[in-house]
C-alpha cells in the first residue's frame, strides 16, 4: 500500500527510506529498546530510589557494547550517538554522588547492600564511605529512637512485606530484570501475596 501511495504521488518518492537507511533504523530500534525497558520499569508500582544506579549501570553497559561495536555490526552514527548517550548518561550519573540517599538506599535494600558495589568492582574508598554516611544517618537519625512495645509484631509484619516486596519486584515488571541479589535474601520464586499469608 505504502508503495502505491508513493508510486502515485512522484512528489513523496524523493523521501523514500533507502535500504541503508533502513538499517539504521533497524540498528537504532536495537538501541532504543533498552531505554524503553528501563521506561517500563520504572513507570512500574515497584522501583525504588535503590534500583536507580543498577538501572543507570545496565543502560552504561549497554551503551558501552553499542558504542564500541567490536564487530562493526553498526553504522558510524549510531556508533557515536550511543557514545554521546553514554556521556551525557554518565554526568547524570556523577550526580548521585551529590545525594546521600542512593548510596543508603542502596546499602539498606536486601537485594543489594554492599555486595552490589563489590560484585561491579567500585573503590574501596567509595563503599567506605558509604557505609559511613549510612552509620552516620542512623546515628543521627535513629540512633535515640525507643523501639516501640510491639516490636516482634511489627519485625514479623516487616518480614511480610518484605517477601511480598521481592515477588512483585521481580514477577510485576518482567522487561527489565535488575542485577540478581546476593544469595542469602532471593526472592521466592512466583510467589503471590496469598501464599504468605
Amino acid at each position: 500500500a505504502i508503495i502505491r501511495l508513493v508510486g502515485e504521488q512522484r512528489a513523496l518518492r524523493a523521501y523514500e527510506l533507502d535500504n541503508d537507511e533502513w538499517d539504521i533504523i533497524k540498528q537504532l530500534t536495537d538501541i532504543l529498546k533498552v531505554y524503553k525497558h528501563v521506561t517500563l520499569f520504572f513507570s512500574c508500582t515497584t522501583p525504588s530510589l535503590s534500583t536507580v544506579i543498577p538501572v543507570m549501570d545496565h543502560i552504561d553497559d549497554v551503551l558501552t557494547d553499542f558504542s564500541l561495536d567490536v564487530v562493526q555490526e553498526y553504522a558510524p552514527a549510531i556508533r557515536t550517538a550511543c557514545a554521546l548517550s553514554k556521556k551525557t548518561l554518565n554526568r547524570y550519573y556523577n550526580k548521585t554522588d551529590y545525594s546521600d540517599n542512593y548510596r543508603i538506599s542502596m546499602i539498606l535494600d536486601p537485594h543489594y547492600k554492599l555486595e552490589y558495589f563489590k560484585d561491579h568492582d567500585w573503590s574501596e574508598e567509595w563503599i567506605e564511605t558509604a557505609l559511613q554516611v549510612t552509620r552516620d544517618e542512623f546515628e543521627c537519625s535513629y540512633a535515640s529512637m525507643e523501639l516501640p512495645e510491639n516490636w516482634d509484631e511489627m519485625k514479623r509484619l516487616l518480614t511480610k512485606v518484605h517477601l511480598i516486596t521481592c515477588c512483585f519486584h521481580h514477577n510485576q515488571c518482567p522487561s527489565f530484570i535488575p542485577p540478581s541479589p546476593p544469595t542469602s535474601f532471593a526472592p521466592i520464586p512466583h510467589c503471590h501475596q496469598s501464599t504468605l499469608t
